[in-house]
């Protein structure tokens, strides 16, 4: 992957959360280009070889989850007293009710994603964590938003979900087949989902299966004003192939 390669999959966005991310627009190649500055076919031409080479395996649905009830998501990092509890301590925050992921730091930080239905609810379940990993107190990195829903959705939208659960692209006449319905019916509803924000798609991706590939993740926080003349910054770096130069920011490696 080159710098190129790296801008779309930026643009297109991993992560379902955000205000923006209902906008399917987003992932259509021409519109890419258009932020991009670069030709259609080429961004199209750069999706495929993503695909092809399981970089990317598949564009998933997710159903917006204020249609779940739950109001809002957070992510907050936790420093483990004793490192070697670490995988027990995992394993019991992952029972936790809204726990969503838990990513485990080379040492002895983890960080919790979890959801919850209103502030109150919030204090709650991070009280609970707190107790789970015998800490004090836990930084909170980032909240998971979601844009506002405008309606809710009946049974078939929700078997139409299901159907395009991880293959977010299926021809929408071959999801009406399967499901026994009209194409037009299909069309209609699942545009109308998209029109109110009731679903987001985004890729899943598989970096280790690229071939000739070693994988290695670093999570930058910046400050926000910071964030993204530091980002192109990044880039920079990254099409130059050199990463000795100094930078204000926290970086951890997963485990």
């Amino acid at each position: 992957m080159d710098q190129l390669d790296f801008k779309i999959f930026r643009t297109l966005g991993l992560r379902p959360s955000g205000n923006q991310r209902g906008d399917s627009n987003r992932l259509n190649p021409w519109v890419i280009a258009k932020k991009l500055g670069v030709d259609g076919n080429t961004v199209k031409l750069r999706l495929a070889k993503m695909k092809k080479s399981s970089f990317i395996r598949y564009f998933q649905i997710y159903p917006n989850y204020r249609l779940l009830g739950i109001g809002g998501g957070s992510a907050y990092l936790f420093e483990l007293d004793d490192p070697e509890r670490k995988n027990a301590i995992i394993n019991q925050c992952a029972l936790v009710d809204g726990v969503t992921e838990i990513t485990s730091f080379v040492g002895n930080e983890v960080c919790i994603d979890f959801t919850y239905h209103d502030p109150k609810d919030e204090s709650r379940r991070l009280k609970l964590l707190l107790g789970l990993t015998n800490c004090k107190r836990a930084e909170k990195f980032y909240d998971r938003v979601m844009p506002p829903v405008r309606f809710e959705l009946s049974n078939t939208y929700w078997r139409i979900i299901k159907c395009l659960r991880y293959n977010a692209f299926k021809p929408l006449s071959k999801v009406a087949q399967e499901l026994g319905l009209s194409t037009k019916t299909v069309r209609r509803r699942f545009q109308r989902m998209i029109d109110n924000n009731a679903v987001v798609i985004v890729p899943a991706i598989q970096p280790g299966d690229v071939p000739n590939t070693i994988t290695h993740v670093l999570l930058l926080y910046f400050k926000e004003s910071q964030r993204e003349q530091a980002l192109m910054e990044a880039l920079h770096l990254f099409e130059a192939k050199s990463g000795r130069r100094k930078t204000q920011c926290r970086t951890r490696g997963i485990t």
